[in-house]
């Protein structure tokens, strides 16, 4: 931001992405900067998930006071953010200062840098869905989205061809549309998080009611196979302990039966076995309890990553399509039919 102490008026200027400070992980930078020799006292940041407490103050100490400061941003989700600013501003020897305001939104993409269309490795990733919208409406989205404009070698026209780099995971994403081919467009990622948010903030730009799409992520359906696998196993060791638990119950009737008679008989013995018994069987259910419970924590985690995965399928749909992807993919796991969750997965078809 500029501020001009004379005519009280701003602008803001582009966040640096490269830090000065190497120990600080990749972040945005806010540079607030004073247009003449006025320093800066304090800036106050309001911005909603942006910082613990909704808020960031820089109040630098009266030896580093200048005309400029700057504010590292670090966005842990692609999601667009409001920035608040209050700025204080004065002469060196001012007790009292100038306040300006100014609110200016982040980009939702704005951890990604432009990159080469050829980077290597390419991700093996990709969700692919027509479009019948205008080019320039697409890039008037990249424009809005991202805080930085595609690379030198991006092909902007007739077709489009951008790549960006996330700063936050270091992946790249790719992005190919082709009006000729009924807007045929292409994302390339290997985070299905990302192409979700994607597809979600261009219906959203433009007006998209429902949108099929055609995906593809070896990696995560590898993943997702792996983990059901573990489901089963653990639905079988709980269908076990079960069983166990109910013949123990059994077993614990008649023992607690043949101690009373032993008692009421006066048969000391026999009353001592069984109770005896009794005490070792109770520390096996106490033992097979706790494999029980930690066997269904494991369970609730992996039926929790389904669950997110099956999120994840939806979100890369938009209307009809999402809640017809959510509802197979539940009947799917409800029948065990793996195959057919990652056909519907993929393709959105039963």
């Amino acid at each position: 931001m500029y501020f001009n102490s004379k005519d009280q008026s701003c602008v803001i200027f582009e966040r640096n992405y490269k830090s000065q400070h190497l120990q600080l992980q990749p972040h945005i930078e806010l540079a607030v900067v004073t247009s003449n020799d006025t320093i800066i006292r304090s800036v106050i940041v309001f911005a909603e998930g942006l910082f613990e407490g909704e808020s960031h103050v820089v109040h630098p100490p009266p030896s580093k006071l200048s005309n400029t400061i700057k504010v590292p941003l670090f966005p842990q989700k692609d999601t667009p953010v409001e920035l608040n600013v209050k700025v204080f501003v004065g002469q060196v020897s001012s007790t009292q200062y100038h306040v300006f305001e100014a609110s200016r939104p982040l980009p939702r993409f704005s951890l990604y840098i432009p990159c080469s269309v050829d980077i290597q490795p390419r991700p093996i990733g990709t969700v692919t869905f027509n479009l019948s919208e205008r080019l320039d409406r697409l890039k008037s989205w990249i424009d809005d989205s991202f805080m930085y404009a595609p690379g030198d070698d991006a092909v902007t026209t007739p077709t489009l061809s951008v790549a960006y780099l996330s700063l936050r995971t270091n992946s790249p994403l790719l992005m190919t549309m082709d009006p000729a081919q009924s807007g045929k467009t292409t994302l390339h990622t290997d985070d299905m998080d990302l192409a979700g948010d994607i597809i979600q903030s261009l219906a959203t730009y433009l007006g998209i009611e429902d949108l099929e799409v055609v995906a593809e992520f070896p990696k995560h359906m590898e993943e997702l196979r792996s983990v059901l696998s573990q489901v089963d196993e653990y639905h079988k060791v709980r269908q076990r302990l079960t069983a166990e638990m109910a013949d123990n119950s059994g077993v614990i009737r008649n023992l607690v039966v043949r101690a009373e008679d032993a008692r009421m008989i006066n048969d000391m013995t026999n009353m001592k076995k069984a109770y005896m018994q009794l005490y070792d069987l109770n520390k096996d259910i106490v033992t097979g309890y706790k494999i029980r419970s930690n066997n269904h924590m494991e369970l609730l985690e992996c039926l929790k990553i389904v669950n997110q995965a099956i999120q994840k399928a939806g979100k890369l749909r938009v209307g009809r399509p999402k809640a017809k992807v959510i509802s197979g993919c539940r009947t799917a796991i409800k029948n065990k039919e793996v195959e057919t969750l990652f056909k519907i997965m993929r393709s959105g078809a039963n």
